[in-house]
């Protein structure tokens, strides 16, 4: 079932970081553990059980948000703010990162970061991820996309759960999904006439959550 939940603080406290090197001891971890994925030859890490209270009173790392390489930001930022209406929070060239949680960095400067060679053809956009983004008005999205130009993996379509959505690729070929809120597939199936019941066998939602939708209206 869908994922759907949101970072509050965004990728800026991250590239504070990396620009001026003011980061918390858990954003330092982070950028560790992504050095160390990404390195050509890690070192020997000591196994740690899970179950060892150490790791869990000290070892929390905090999912602090999406980044994907882009090979034009300036392409991209116009792709995301006028098609998808996100917002800059802070704009450090290289790094861009969105109030919706979503950051942008230069694909260039991002692999001499991690130290690893750009390879211009095929290293971008794998069809193995996604960003998903919700819209209850998604008649009104589909045609805002179509008139620009975009290249669909799919049109407006339903999922097995009842939700209707569309996926497309943005500039550097990474996927993106538009779909309505799982509290607007509700409530449509409410208006075509089904009882919270059968509700629940057609969007595999919770009893609760299609109760509490429906107790708002």
């Amino acid at each position: 079932m869908h994922k759907r939940s949101r970072s509050v603080w965004r990728k800026s406290a991250v590239v504070s970081e990396i620009f001026r090197c003011k980061a918390s001891n858990v954003e330092m971890l982070t950028i560790k553990c992504m050095h160390f994925q990404l390195s050509p030859t890690p070192p020997v890490v000591p196994h740690i059980p899970l179950s060892s209270s150490n790791f869990g009173d000290r070892m929390k790392p905090k999912f602090v948000c999406p980044l994907i390489a882009v090979s034009d930001m300036e392409r991209s930022k116009k792709f995301y703010i006028k098609l998808l209406g996100q917002e800059i929070e802070n704009d450090f060239g290289e790094n861009v990162g969105f109030k919706g949680g979503l950051s942008l960095h230069e694909v260039n400067h991002f692999h001499g970061l991690i130290e690893k060679e750009y390879q211009e053809e095929g290293s971008l956009g794998k069809d193995n991820m996604e960003l998903y983004f919700e819209e209850d008005q998604v008649e009104e999205m589909s045609d805002k996309l179509k008139a620009a130009e975009v290249e669909f993996l799919h049109e407006l379509k339903t999922q097995p759960w009842q939700q209707r959505c569309m996926r497309f690729y943005d500039p550097d070929k990474y996927i993106i999904e538009v779909g309505e809120s799982m509290e607007a597939v509700v409530r449509r199936l409410s208006g075509e006439g089904l009882s919270p019941e059968k509700i629940n066998e057609a969007c595999m939602m919770p009893l609760e959550f299609i109760e509490a939708v429906l107790g708002e209206k």
